[in-house]
């Protein structure tokens, strides 16, 4: 008899992208988060669309300082298309973005950047309305999505890139327990940015 086929094998980076995707979609089940205080994390739907960008709209110049997308962003339509990509994105690889409601209303956006399943690292973004800004809105949100990232899709790293003069981000961060790394050259982006990274805590407790 002709011997049997070899088993193929799995390379390290695809297994890892099978599993942050399936863990990814596990994550996504497990929304909305009530955070107390009538805020809400929440998946999007497309029908976000024209409230989403009515949001970004009436704060452009708001967020338009740090955020170069804002100033390609001039209609629902624009909106909408980043939508697609974003659940483009969570299907191919389980990277979730995910609305902040507050009162019904979506106030800000906490997104995903980039994920890289070498090292099962993401980065993570996020933007908050001018009114409620102030109000510790994105710490709780990315402390009560934390478990989610680390136990359920199975992330060992998070981190946070940050303009160095964008103050209110960067305080974000380090309320939110990101430890600062240093400044990421970056020659392609319009700055330099800082970093800070958050790791698993079985990493942390393993490397204290």
């Amino acid at each position: 008899m002709p011997d049997a086929p070899p088993t193929p094998t799995v390379a390290p980076r695809e297994a890892n992208a099978a599993a942050l995707r399936a863990g990814g979609h596990a994550a996504a089940r497990a929304l909305p988060l009530d955070l107390g205080g009538d805020l809400r994390v929440r998946r999007f739907v497309p029908e976000d669309a024209p409230a989403l960008f009515a949001r970004i709209d009436a704060d452009r110049a708001h967020l338009g300082r740090w955020l170069e997308w804002v100033e390609t962003t001039r209609t629902p339509a624009d909106t909408a298309a980043f939508l697609r990509d974003a659940d483009a994105r969570f299907e191919a690889a389980g990277a979730l973005d995910v609305g902040l409601e507050q009162g019904g209303a979506l106030v800000g956006v906490v997104g995903t950047s980039a994920l890289h399943p070498d090292t099962r690292t993401l980065e993570v973004g996020y933007w908050l309305a001018a009114h409620v800004t102030g109000r510790g809105i994105v710490t709780r949100a990315l402390r009560a999505l934390e478990p989610l990232w680390f136990d359920v899709v199975g992330l060992a790293r998070l981190e946070i890139h940050a303009h160095p003069d964008n103050a209110p981000s960067r305080a974000v961060a380090e309320r939110a327990g990101y430890r600062l790394v240093g400044v990421r050259e970056a020659p392609d982006a319009p700055f330099d940015p800082v970093v800070y990274v958050r790791t698993a805590p079985a990493a942390e407790e393993a490397h204290p």
